[in-house]
């Protein structure tokens, strides 16, 4: 029972930590990305940096390497890999939705560090999203969490 208030009580506070961030998430996020040789050095900073994560996780696996990025303030990582068989899925639009507080002022951070939107911020009746992709062509939206 103390297990389930605790976990009850985890939202509140990742979202006071997330305040520093633009990006508010909690579950593990795997992105196909085109592959990464072991033994080619990559500055997987053509998604963290851009975006603001940072790289906690890099790695051989096998004949690629495994990265994972963290969001600032929050539990979320991405990670960079391509397990073998699913090469067919880098370069296209994922399900991926990173929720942000202010859409219109991350979309402008973003684009001035070389993020490349495919759309500008729309918005809808339930909030507003705009669409950006990574050099693979893989899409991702960036949500309002309303």
């Amino acid at each position: 029972m103390a297990a389930s208030r605790d976990f009850a009580s985890r939202p509140l506070r990742d979202l006071r930590q997330a305040q520093r961030s633009r990006f508010i998430g909690r579950l593990p996020i795997q992105v196909e990305v085109g592959q990464i040789s072991a033994g080619v050095p990559i500055v997987p900073d053509q998604i963290g940096r851009k975006l603001g994560f940072r790289v906690v996780t890099d790695q051989p696996l096998g004949e690629q390497r495994w990265i994972e990025l963290r969001i600032p303030g929050a539990d979320t990582r991405v990670v960079l890999y391509t397990p073998p068989g699913q090469e067919d899925r880098v370069g296209t639009p994922s399900n991926v939705v990173f929720a942000s507080d202010d859409v219109r002022a991350t979309f402008r951070e973003l684009a001035e560090r070389g993020v490349r939107f495919v759309a500008e911020p729309e918005e809808q009746p339930w909030g507003t999203f705009a669409t950006f992709s990574d050099p693979d062509g893989n899409q991702f939206v960036l949500s309002s969490r309303h």
